[in-house]
């Protein structure tokens, strides 16, 4: 079993901004690791174009021609005082055909290399197209395939950027909450577990990915642009 990184570690999350139509957008996010020069805002700003660079070649294919990119930005997790670097697109997706119902996403599942509390960490991805979902609201076994190949790409892609000094490396899972405790504010009431706040929070390596055969949704991260 890999060993967690070094805590606290530098960790740079990169969330792409989709624009699904007029008024609606949705973010999607990952975190991968970061060494090197401690970047500011200016050179989150020029990961983010190196970002929309890799978008284009691995996953524009997989998000439909009715939608765009229209952001990518990337936060320093280990300086919460740092504002993200945001880099401005207007990248149209390629693949051929309507996207599909309005907060219909396809869900990539990490696999942390440790086991920590909480679920796995996952992306709410809105591309695919009507016709890459068969009967049983399950997507295609060709747009799994392509899918995850292009998600594979984009992980490798990101990996290995290096801008003013300040690289990228492998991605990792973050882990914000521990062990629960028991807490019982109330002598009257029942006692109850409370999950514990890491300081810092837990970097582990990513070992795999999957894309779940179902449709997901996440219509509650959806918002106005």
């Amino acid at each position: 079993m890999p060993e967690p990184l070094p805590t606290p570690s530098p960790v740079a999350k990169v969330t792409l901004i989709h624009n699904l139509d007029a008024t609606t957008a949705l973010g999607s996010s990952c975190t991968f690791a970061m060494s090197g020069s401690v970047p500011d805002t200016a050179t989150l700003g020029l990961i983010g174009e190196a970002v929309v660079a890799v978008w284009i070649d691995t996953l524009a294919a997989m998000y439909s021609e009715d939608g765009t990119l229209a952001a990518v930005k990337v936060k320093d997790l280990s300086q919460p005082d740092v504002l993200p670097g945001e880099a401005i697109t207007d990248s149209a997706g390629t693949r051929s055909g309507a996207l599909p119902t309005l907060g219909v996403c396809a869900v990539i599942s990490r696999k942390p290399g440790r086991s920590y509390r909480g679920s796995r960490p996952k992306s709410f991805l809105p591309y695919g197209v009507t016709a890459d979902i068969v009967t049983g609201n399950v997507w295609s076994s060709g747009f799994i395939t392509d899918m995850q190949d292009a998600w594979a790409a984009y992980i490798d892609g990101i990996a290995g950027t290096s801008v003013d000094g300040t690289n990228l490396g492998a991605e990792v899972c973050v882990s914000y909450y521990g062990h629960p405790t028991i807490e019982n504010p109330n002598p009257r009431a029942r006692n109850r577990f409370v999950s514990t706040l890491r300081d810092p929070p837990l970097v582990t390596p990513s070992i795999g990915f999957l894309l779940a055969p179902s449709l997901g949704s996440q219509r509650r991260r959806l918002k106005a642009v």
